[in-house]
């Protein structure tokens, strides 16, 4: 009976049902499991035998008979069962039939045959056909039922609880292997013996995705991956790692491999190590990490450029202070040279040199993206077509020019003049990559541009935007050469061809336009230039109203802020010969000085934004404005972050001259600003 009870192992705290079945029931004793039994036979007699033997057992039974065929199938279809006892020989039917019978309904139904006319030759029957025993209801034999209802239940339970486990396993590694699929990253179990062979234990199907080689490629052969998939100049990369591992250490690397289809792509391939036995057991993944490398790349190309340009700017800064003294004693000394023609001459020299000399600062300021620009919105279509004609000229008759314009507007907010500036550049150097002549294609396009698009560029925020393509069928670029196309002072042409800063400013202006500029290039195939900037709402603007200069400014009195002495002599030099007041201060508390105790009223000031001391220009110019608001403002600057931020701080009572400036420039600057017909960029 403890054997009996001993059975099942079903929870305590469950309630007993009814309805209940020990095959869903675990941790109770075999009293209190009902047990469910389907006993059929035709004679009355040995049915009492039956339940009177199984009472005397003490089980908990639940018996439901049956002394016919029609009412066991009847029954055996009503309820569920954990049992079915069978007469062999039965009205109507036997044993064998019954075994049928209960496996077309239920194949893990055990069934024990009781029988008391049978034969050695039945009971091998009946178990070859699958009975779970065979027991002869004689006096004697009988007793063995309870203790045989034992045994049979606990092997049912046992098969049951084997695949329980064993479907539960198959559940597992069919999940398992969906979460493997569902990775993108490569995972591998390798084996390193003793004797120093590698063995492949496990590689995910998702190989096949990442290198395009077929599973089979890899699975008998380890060295396949090591001698064909990893790119030659990576291998030693990969072989230290293979030490490391075989050392027993964890390992994380990068290295480049060659797909089947000769695609170069990067990858990270991180392992960590168990120790088994006499065996090592590495565990890696294989990350396909190429879009982040192109990213690394852009952001590394970014940032030199960004160092580049900072370093472009300061020395714009100081060519632009000396430039301004040159030009503008030139321009002073050719006014008093007029009868002195060979002298003329060699200041005129000096001018055109200077004036080349400022050129070349506009160009490291746009490469900088640290000019003044001066936005509203463009149809890039009408720009194109104006500028065809010009184009055509200068590319010549040998070259096709081919133009292409979505059918709407391509509107963008930018720089004409600096757009016309790019057009021009990119020209020019599709025309000098066709010398035999060929086709240059300029075309408007529209693209949105999503979230996983955008990714590719890490200087662009998804939405609508302008496209601009130029494109040549020319000598084209390789790929070492196009990493360094936007370097500045970097060039393919002949020595006195060109100064590199080109495509250096056609970068800097798209990136201050709020752009992107791409380049694809190959050999003997042509360049193709894709400019995306972002598109722009159609606005009304307002037309500039007409600048009346007042002739006679005599009256008026300038206060001159101004560290650099060359500069600051310049400027008064220019502006008492048009017959102004001039105050001059070194810096910003000099100027607060000289203001304070001058009585009479000053007009303008002309201040440069960056000075030596605690107060800037722009912080100078709040003060004065606070104290006499009708005092007009004439910002001077030459330094790049300077005109990076000037514009955050002009108002209508204000404007902006860019060094380098001639005399002629600063006096109709000053003019303009006096007249109140202020612009906030250069004059």
């Amino acid at each position: 009976m403890l054997a009996l009870q001993k059975c099942h192992n079903t929870l305590d705290q469950l309630p007993i049902d009814p309805n209940a079945s020990i095959h869903n029931l675990k941790d109770k004793k075999m009293t209190d499991i009902p047990i469910r039994i389907l006993y059929v036979d035709d004679y009355a007699f040995d049915r009492e035998l039956v339940r009177a033997t199984l009472k005397d057992a003490n089980f908990n039974l639940l018996i439901t008979e049956a002394a016919s065929r029609a009412e066991f199938e009847e029954k055996l279809t009503q309820e569920k069962y954990d049992l079915v006892l069978s007469d062999f020989n039965i009205l109507g039917f036997n044993g064998l039939q019954v075994l049928d019978a209960v496996w077309a309904t239920d194949q893990t139904l055990p069934v024990i045959i009781v029988t008391g006319t049978g034969s050695e030759e039945i009971a091998v029957e009946t178990l070859k056909r699958g009975a779970a025993d065979y027991v002869i209801k004689s006096p004697k034999h009988i007793q063995r039922l309870p203790n045989t209802i034992k045994t049979v239940l606990e092997k049912e339970k046992l098969k049951r609880h084997n695949k329980q486990a064993e479907e539960a396993l198959k559940d597992s590694q069919k999940q398992l292997q969906q979460i493997v699929n569902s990775i993108r990253d490569h995972i591998y179990v390798t084996e390193l013996t003793a004797t120093g062979e590698r063995i492949n234990r496990y590689i995910s199907t998702n190989v096949k995705t990442l290198t395009g080689y077929p599973l089979e490629k890899f699975i008998n052969d380890w060295s396949f991956w090591a001698t064909q998939i990893i790119h030659p100049a990576d291998r030693d990369v990969a072989a230290a790692q293979a030490r490391r591992l075989a050392q027993g250490q964890a390992s994380q690397v990068e290295y480049r491999m060659i797909k089947a289809d000769g695609e170069v792509i990067w990858v990270r391939d991180s392992a960590s190590v168990e120790q088994q036995g006499q065996s090592t057991i590495v565990y890696g993944v294989v990350g396909n990490i190429t879009e982040r490398k192109q990213l690394e790349e852009q952001l590394q190309q970014s940032q030199k450029l960004e160092a580049l340009g900072r370093l472009a700017g300061g020395i714009a800064h100081d060519f632009n202070n000396i430039l301004t003294v040159i030009l503008g004693n030139c321009d002073l000394a050719l006014d008093q040279v007029d009868s002195y023609q060979a002298i003329r001459d060699e200041l005129e020299g000096i001018k055109t040199a200077g004036e080349r000399a400022v050129a070349l600062t506009r160009q490291l300021l746009a490469f900088s993206r640290q000019q003044i620009l001066q936005p509203k919105i463009l149809d890039l279509n009408t720009v194109v077509a104006a500028m065809n004609q010009m184009l055509q000229r200068l590319i010549g008759s040998d070259i096709i020019l081919v133009s292409e314009f979505v059918p709407h507007s391509a509107t963008v907010k930018a720089d004409q003049g600096q757009i016309e500036q790019v057009i021009m550049n990119l020209v020019i150097n599709a025309r000098d990559a066709m010398p035999s002549g060929g086709t240059l294609r300029i075309k408007t396009a529209t693209m949105a541009l999503d979230q996983p698009s955008v990714r590719e560029w890490v200087d662009l925020e998804p939405g609508e935007y302008i496209v601009l393509i130029i494109q040549d069928n020319g000598s084209g670029m390789d790929k070492e050469t196009m990493s360094h196309i936007f370097d500045p002072f970097f060039t393919t042409k002949e020595a006195g061809k060109g100064t590199g800063l080109g495509l250096s400013t056609v970068h800097g202006i798209i990136k201050q336009s709020n752009g992107h500029i791409w380049v694809n290039s190959e050999l003997n195939q042509g360049t193709k230039f894709t400019i995306f900037l972002p598109k722009a709402e159609m606005e009304v603007s307002d037309l500039p109203e007409p600048i009346h200069l007042q002739s006679n400014q005599s009256s008026k009195t300038i206060l001159l802020v101004e560290d650099e002495d060359m500069i600051r002599d310049l400027a008064q030099r220019t502006l008492l010969k048009d017959g102004y007041v001039v105050l001059e201060a070194r810096n910003g508390q000099e100027a607060l000085d000289v203001f304070n105790e001058y009585s009479g009223t000053i007009d303008l000031l002309l201040t440069d934004i960056v000075m030596p001391g605690k107060i800037a220009g722009d912080k100078l110019a709040k003060i004065i404005e606070a104290l006499r608001p009708e005092t007009k403002i004439l910002y001077i600057s030459g330094h790049p972050k300077d005109i990076r931020l000037v514009q955050n701080f002009i108002t209508q009572n204000s404007a902006f001259l860019q060094k380098p400036f001639t005399p002629t420039m600063l006096a109709h600057k000053v003019r303009e600003v006096l007249d109140a017909k202020v612009s906030p960029t250069n004059a």
